[in-house]
C-alpha cells in the first residue's frame, strides 16, 4: 500500500494523468487503474496527506494506520498535532475515532444567520436540464454546483473588458461538445464535462487571438498542463502564486484586516478542504463588508467564510 500511494504521488507529478487523457487523478485512479470509487477515495486521501507529512507513509508501510482511518482523521490534523493524533488513533475503530475527533474538533461551527429570500418553482424538464447544463459549465468557478449562486450569477452576468465574447464562447462549446477536447497519444479523449473552461491554442502571451480557431474547450486540469508543457512548471506555479498574493492583497487593502489574519482565515478555510480560489474571493467579500466596522477576530471571519463557502 505505501508503494502505491508512492506511485500515485509520482504519477501525479509527471502529470501521467493527465497524458492518459484524465482530467484528474480521481479519473486515473478509477478509469485506468480500474479502482473503485471507495478505493480511489482513501488511496487519492492518503496521497495528499502523504505529501503533506511524509512520516505518514512510515505509518502505513508499518500497519500503523489504515486508509479508512486517515480519511476520518484528516480534517483534524496540522503540523503541530499529527504525530499525536495517528499515536492516539491506532487500533481505534470508527466509533472511538468519532468520539476523539469530536473532542478534538470542539464546538460545532454553524452557519450565521443572514438576510435571504425564500424562492419556490416549477420548472420545465427543458428548463431543468438547461440549469443541469449551466451548472458543469460554471463548475470552474462555483465548484459545489449551488444552485442559488448559478442562477444569481446567470441574473448578474457581469460585462468585464477583455473577456471572450459571448457569441464565440458559444460558437467554441457547441463545436466542442461542451466537453474537453483533450487527447492523449493512444487516441483517447477527455470525458470531462464539468468545469470546462476556453484555452488559447496559441497563447495570448505569444500572440494568440480570441478568435474561435484559436480556441479550445478544456478541463481545468489540462488547461493548467498545457501551460505547464509551454511555459514550465515553474513558470505558471510563480504565476498562480502570484495571483493568490494579489488576491489577499486586495483583501488587505479593503479593511483594516491584517495580513496575518487574513492568511490563517485562508489556510484554516483551504485545510477545510475549500477551494484556494473560492476562499480567496470569499475572503476578499468579506473584507469589503468590514471595511467599516473593523476587522472582527479570526474565529468570527472564519464562521462567516463558511457560511458564505457553504
Amino acid at each position: 500500500m505505501a508503494r502505491l500511494i508512492v506511485h500515485l504521488i509520482e504519477v501525479e507529478d509527471r502529470a501521467l494523468d493527465k497524458k492518459s487523457a484524465c482530467s484528474s487523478m480521481w479519473e486515473f485512479c478509477t478509469q485506468r487503474l480500474k479502482m473503485s470509487d471507495g478505493e480511489a477515495s482513501r488511496r487519492l486521501n492518503a496521497t495528499r496527506l502523504v505529501r503533506r507529512f511524509p512520516s505518514v507513509l512510515g505509518r502505513i508501510e508499518r500497519g500503523e494506520i489504515h486508509l479508512s482511518a486517515l480519511r476520518q482523521l484528516r480534517p483534524y490534523l496540522d503540523e503541530e498535532n499529527v504525530d499525536a493524533v495517528l499515536d492516539e488513533a491506532k487500533g481505534k475503530t470508527r466509533r472511538q475515532l468519532d468520539e476523539m475527533t469530536t473532542a478534538t474538533a470542539g464546538a460545532r461551527v454553524e452557519p450565521l444567520s443572514a438576510t435571504g429570500v425564500l424562492v419556490q418553482m416549477t420548472m420545465t424538464a427543458e428548463g431543468y436540464a438547461d440549469l443541469k447544463r449551466a451548472k458543469e459549465l460554471l463548475g470552474h468557478c462555483i465548484p459545489d454546483g449551488d444552485t442559488v449562486k448559478v442562477i444569481e450569477r446567470a441574473l448578474r452576468t457581469p460585462a468585464k473588458p477583455g473577456h471572450i465574447a459571448a457569441a464565440t464562447r458559444r460558437e467554441v462549446f457547441a463545436r466542442d461538445g461542451e466537453r474537453c477536447t483533450y487527447v492523449d497519444t493512444e487516441g483517447r479523449r477527455c470525458v470531462c464535462r464539468t468545469r470546462i473552461e476556453l484555452d488559447r491554442i496559441q497563447p495570448r502571451a505569444r500572440g494568440g487571438g480570441d478568435e474561435a480557431s484559436n480556441l479550445r474547450a478544456r478541463c481545468r486540469s489540462h488547461k493548467l498542463h498545457a501551460a505547464e508543457e509551454i511555459f514550465g512548471k515553474e513558470h505558471v506555479a510563480a504565476r498562480i502564486r502570484c495571483r493568490q498574493q494579489q488576491w489577499r492583497k486586495r483583501g488587505e487593502d479593503r479593511t483594516s484586516m491584517s495580513s496575518a489574519t487574513l492568511e490563517q482565515a485562508r489556510r484554516g478555510l483551504v485545510h477545510m478542504g475549500f477551494a484556494v480560489s473560492d476562499v480567496n474571493k470569499t475572503l476578499v467579500a468579506l473584507a469589503d463588508r468590514h471595511r467599516d466596522a473593523g476587522a472582527p477576530p479570526v474565529p468570527e471571519l472564519l464562521r462567516e467564510a463558511i457560511a458564505a463557502l457553504t
